[in-house]
């Protein structure tokens, strides 16, 4: 099969990439930096993305558009991983009573494909299409820690946006915090996005007993304090199993969480 290439494309991919990972928005200066695309070529991309929606430009900085938003959310609607893992996520939200999430890591990022609200008041940001720095995030950890090394490596290679006060920026600090993530079998993600918000997930197999995916728990701090991580994360963990079970994984997860486990 002969390979084709369009520069012009790849450019405006290489952008949006840049743009949906930053969260905050990008300057064209930034965008610049991040890509390395010349900035009259990168002023020219970014002026057709946001003539056809793909990114919108607030106050000089450049944020994806809502165009994406519906192309994302058609896509992620036939994307039968989450069709198999929502009744589990149902059933996870009620016994915990915390909103769920369910995850897959593209790139460097992990793109939340599927949400459920918990019934309490309180509602959190996150949507169905939202793309995450891996490191901030118990979905993108849990993934990430399962992968081969060359693989963690590559991702390790990058600079670790720092998101608050805990987030983790030390590549060493990392790999061994996904070194205890694995010999535990989920991860914890301790206020490192969003101040007064922890996360607790669990890894997904598929058929071939590959990491496909993750699956979490998202609570404010008050509700899901340190002394019930082992409890909380022993639910997620077999709500992962259930749905690597339901896509053909034979591989298990038998890990009991020790008490006092972050």
């Amino acid at each position: 099969m002969r390979t084709y290439r369009v520069p012009s494309v790849e450019r405006a991919f290489k952008i949006l990439d840049e743009i949906g990972s930053a969260g905050k928005g990008l300057t064209l200066a930034e965008v610049t930096e991040k890509t390395g695309i010349a900035k009259t070529t990168a002023f020219m991309v970014l002026t057709v993305l946001e003539r056809v929606d793909a990114v919108r430009q607030v106050e000089g900085r450049y944020f994806l558009g809502s165009h994406l938003a519906t192309l994302g959310g058609q896509a992620l609607q036939r994307f039968d991983f989450r069709s198999i893992a929502e009744p589990v996520m149902e059933e996870l939200s009620q016994k915990t009573g915390f909103t769920v999430h369910l995850g897959v890591l593209d790139h460097r990022n992990v793109i939340f494909v599927g949400k459920i609200e918990s019934e309490g008041f309180i509602r959190f940001s996150s949507y169905v299409g939202l793309a995450q720095p891996f490191h901030v995030s118990s979905l993108g950890k849990a993934i990430v820690a399962f992968l081969p090394s060359d693989r963690i490596d590559e991702l390790l290679k990058y600079p670790l946006e720092r998101r608050t006060p805990y987030t983790i920026t030390d590549p060493q600090d990392l790999r061994e915090a996904l070194a205890v993530i694995k010999a535990q079998g989920y991860a914890v993600e301790d206020e490192e996005d969003e101040e007064g918000v922890r996360c607790i997930g669990a890894p997904i197999f598929d058929h071939r007993n590959d990491v496909a995916g993750a699956i979490s728990v998202t609570a404010v701090r008050a509700d899901l304090p340190v002394e019930s991580f082992p409890a909380v994360s022993q639910l997620v963990i077999q709500a992962a199993q259930r749905v690597s079970q339901r896509l053909g994984a034979s591989l298990r997860l038998d890990v009991v969480p020790r008490a006092g486990d972050d």
